[in-house]
């Protein structure tokens, strides 16, 4: 629904949208104006969302929120808070709970907290890389007990066929094996942010998405989550410039209803939506959110979350 506030951005995005297509012609996706509507009523919602991480990044953030036992611990205001500290691994260590656990519809960060917490010993990221085959122990040996007092708690909606078990090869303790490998150079983080004083470049955000693909079942979405979120907090300093389209399902199906080009390559149509997002000067992660729940309900607008 749009508010009173958003209207000034609605009637940018609509001349936006207008001027698009008078230099590149009518999109086939919008020529219902209920398809149109619903549509630019989704890139208004996901950019919602999406400022709600900006917001994070400047708020005053309590440190009841990066305190593992507490009961208003947030990954991400956890990383803000961590990364201020100057403590880059724990800030990471935070997204990268964010991205694997996510966030579930009632119970928010529930298993996210509980693995963190280690039953009232937390799991600090120095401490994980210190003991990798400790962590997965324990792990394996407190699976039955989180999920016992988590009812109808687990992993967020996109996470949901996940395991928390410390030694499957499809488990919690495999991914985070598999992303403490990624991260190499001693669990610094470096070779993603790397130090400006010893010379170093950062890699470039497909730099870092192509490599991240060495992360156990770290698809296209977790990865894209992972790193546009912590461009999204201060984190990188590098933004997506394409929606990374291959491997999708609903901002790719968004993206073939919007355009409808079958004579495209799956390449092809992700150049042509980051040129349709930069024209409505939109970020990549605000325009593959919003084609992802605007084909959902094409022609009226539903808030999709969790």
């Amino acid at each position: 629904m749009i508010r009173p506030k958003d209207l000034p951005e609605l009637d940018r995005l609509r001349q936006q949208l207008l001027h698009y297509e008078m230099v590149h012609g009518e999109l086939p996706g919008l020529l219902d104006a209920s398809y149109r509507e619903s549509l630019l009523e989704q890139i208004i919602e996901s950019e919602r969302r999406k400022t709600y991480l900006a917001y994070v990044r400047g708020a005053d953030v309590e440190l009841v929120s990066a305190d593992a036992l507490s009961p208003f611990f947030d990954p991400l205001r956890a990383a803000v808070h961590h990364h201020r500290r100057g403590d880059l691994g724990e800030a990471f260590w935070m997204l990268f709970l964010f991205a694997h656990f996510g966030r579930h519809r009632t119970s928010r960060w529930f298993y996210a907290q509980q693995v963190y917490a280690g039953g009232g010993s937390p799991w600090t990221w120095l401490r994980v890389v210190d003991d990798i085959t400790g962590f997965r122990d324990w792990l394996e040996a407190n699976q039955q007990v989180i999920r016992q007092h988590s009812g109808s708690r687990g992993f967020g909606n996109h996470r949901k066929f996940e395991s928390l078990s410390g030694w499957s090869p499809v488990g919690t303790g495999a991914v985070v094996a598999s992303y403490l490998n990624w991260v190499g150079d001693a669990g610094t983080h470096l070779t993603i942010v790397p130090n400006a004083g010893i010379g170093l470049s950062q890699p470039t955000f497909d730099d870092l998405y192509q490599s991240m693909a060495t992360v156990h079942r770290f698809g296209r979405l977790a990865r894209f989550d992972y790193l546009t979120t912590a461009a999204r907090i201060g984190l990188i300093t590098v933004d997506a410039t394409k929606l990374y389209l291959a491997g999708s399902t609903g901002p790719l199906a968004g993206a073939k209803l919007l355009f409808d080009r079958p004579d495209l390559s799956t390449d092809q149509l992700d150049e042509l939506a980051a040129a349709f997002g930069a024209h409505l000067a939109i970020e990549s992660d605000t325009l593959e959110d919003a084609l992802c729940n605007w084909q959902k309900s094409p022609d009226v607008f539903r808030s999709f979350r969790g």
